[in-house]
């Protein structure tokens, strides 16, 4: 590619493969899909008045696929849906009864796409025939930030309240925003058109031949957590998270292209393959990246047999769901039942006062797998 700053100039697609687009070689959620954790409340079991925890915390889910193909093989089947989403959070964290310190490194993603984009991508890639004549819209906007830093919080405690106000500071790591839209006419089973033009900020470009960029930036972001006890047996948590933030990048490398089908070769298997060359433009400009607020509730009751009923109710990026966990409490240790019905997923979790472990899934097919959530925590106290 030759850059030219924000002149006009040719670029060179890598290929028309938009799993590469979408996942930077094929993982749209790595490393976060097979080492995973539960974005629900996870306070360390037997606290003392110091303690110090390693956790990894994420949450993945896809509407219109399997995790498997939304990783970049689109190998299993396709069903009505837009849109796929991964919240992760590394911490090392040391607290006391006044205060949390944090190193942080968290990665927030998520693509929307058209449903129709999906099913091309899909007999695309597994080698089905196509519709002749009929135009697949193309559609994908990824909103793509990982970011490091430290996280502060301050503590205030009545006699049945308690309450933590946190503040993050950042910087970015990887970015990936912007659309690509555009069409594919099917001419036969195996052949097609395609027209598209994109407009990307990234650190490395996923699209064209361009090398990374190191980027830099400083953001922030809020948090609030409340906990109430008005009773031995009733407990209300609520935690809210990036109640305000973004983070700004002064230099965000970008791309603004758009690309037809001029030149197509046909594979062994006789399906069409693309390498053309595209007319964009291609800079720097400055960028911010607004967090979206995220909404955890949990009320839970203590049964005369000292066990548990708990229910939650958790908002993320505008997808909603409830969790009905009965808690088991043992000689030295909990053990917590999960169920989250809408989207049909069973879960176990096991504490003790120095980890936390756990799985939920909807299926144990990985093929046919959208939500997986696992839970690993550990705790040093004293």
């Amino acid at each position: 590619m030759v850059r030219l700053g924000s002149n006009i100039s040719m670029a060179r697609l890598k290929s028309f493969n938009v799993k590469d687009f979408m996942t930077g070689k094929g993982r749209i959620i790595r490393p976060f899909l097979w080492l995973a954790a539960g974005l629900f409340f996870t306070q360390g079991y037997g606290q003392k008045e110091q303690q110090l925890s390693l956790s990894f915390n994420s949450l993945n889910y896809s509407e219109v696929s399997s995790l498997h193909s939304i990783a970049g093989r689109w190998s299993d089947s396709i069903s009505s849906g837009d849109e796929a989403w991964s919240m992760s959070r590394l911490a090392l964290s040391y607290q006391n009864q006044d205060y949390v310190i944090e190193a942080l490194y968290r990665a927030d993603t998520y693509y929307q796409f058209a449903n129709e984009t999906a099913q091309v991508l899909y007999l695309a890639e597994n080698h089905l025939p196509l519709e002749p004549g009929r135009r697949y819209p193309l559609l994908i906007k990824p909103n793509k930030l990982s970011s490091s830093g430290f996280r502060f919080g301050l503590k205030a405690a009545g006699d049945s309240l308690q309450m933590t106000a946190y503040i993050s500071l950042l910087k970015p790591t990887k970015i990936l925003q912007g659309q690509l839209s555009g069409s594919a006419l099917a001419l036969d089973t195996n052949d097609y058109d395609l027209e598209f033009s994109s407009d990307l900020v990234y650190d490395a470009d996923p699209l064209y031949d361009r090398p990374a960029e190191n980027i830099s930036g400083q953001g922030y972001a809020l948090d609030l957590t409340l906990a109430y006890q008005p009773t031995k047996r009733w407990r209300f948590d609520l935690e809210l998270l990036d109640i305000a933030g973004h983070l700004s990048i002064d230099h965000a490398p970008y791309t603004s292209a758009e690309a037809t089908s001029d030149i197509k070769s046909f594979d062994p298997d006789g399906f069409v393959t693309y390498d053309p060359v595209v007319t964009g433009r291609e800079g720097f400009r400055p960028f911010t990246y607004d967090f979206s607020l995220q909404l955890h509730f949990s009320a839970d009751y203590r049964l005369a047999n000292e066990n548990s009923v708990i229910f939650q109710h958790h908002e993320i990026l505008g997808f909603n769901y409830q969790r009905f966990i009965y808690r088991q409490n043992l000689e030295n240790s909990q053990l917590s039942w999960q169920l989250i019905p809408k989207v049909k997923a069973l879960g176990v979790m096991y504490q003790t006062p120095y980890f936390n472990i756990g799985i939920e899934a909807d299926s144990l097919d990985y093929r046919k797998m959208k939500f997986l959530s696992l839970v690993s925590q550990l705790f040093w106290t004293f």
